[in-house]
């Protein structure tokens, strides 16, 4: 957590402990705001848990891409705590990066600002040969890379 400048996590993959209670020991006070690419019991236990008021910004359902269901409408699995927003007046928006391309240059300028200065941590996760696609298409869906994952197409040079 303290390389990658986090004051908390939680790992959907954990054995020893679930989502909730995972939760409940990073954000004993609720959660204001939660940007979802996840989707799925992630965002079913975060409503459980907002505060008045707070921000949900859905951006993506990982969660839901590799059960196949995704080109399947009727089959996504949807939030089953929306009621929580009403509950506490919270808000529930959804968030497409190409709405926003008027600000791509004014975004790129701030992000690169802020990494030069050690405030973001980038990390990449470079497999190499052409060959290595499709396990990196299955470890980017299940969770198996830190970061932007790469696949350089030249062999590694020794």
């Amino acid at each position: 957590m303290e390389e990658l400048k986090l004051d908390g996590c939680i790992d959907y993959k954990c054995q020893e402990k679930s989502i909730g209670q995972q939760l409940e020991e990073t954000c004993p006070n609720g959660i204001d705001f939660f940007f979802d690419n996840a989707g799925g019991e992630i965002l079913d236990q975060v409503l459980q848990r907002i505060n008045m008021y707070s921000r949900t910004v859905i951006c993506g359902a990982i969660s839901q891409y590799d059960s196949g269901n995704i080109n399947e409408k009727n089959l996504i699995k949807g939030p089953s705590h929306y009621i929580k927003l009403a509950e506490t007046s919270s808000t529930m928006t959804g968030f497409n990066m190409m709405h926003h391309a008027k600000h791509i240059l004014r975004a790129f300028g701030y992000l690169a600002w802020n990494y030069y200065r050690g405030n973001l941590v980038a990390h990449e996760h470079v497999e190499y040969g052409i060959e290595s696609f499709g396990e990196c298409l299955e470890k980017l869906f299940a969770g198996g890379n830190c970061g932007r994952l790469i696949v350089e197409l030249q062999e590694k040079k020794q």
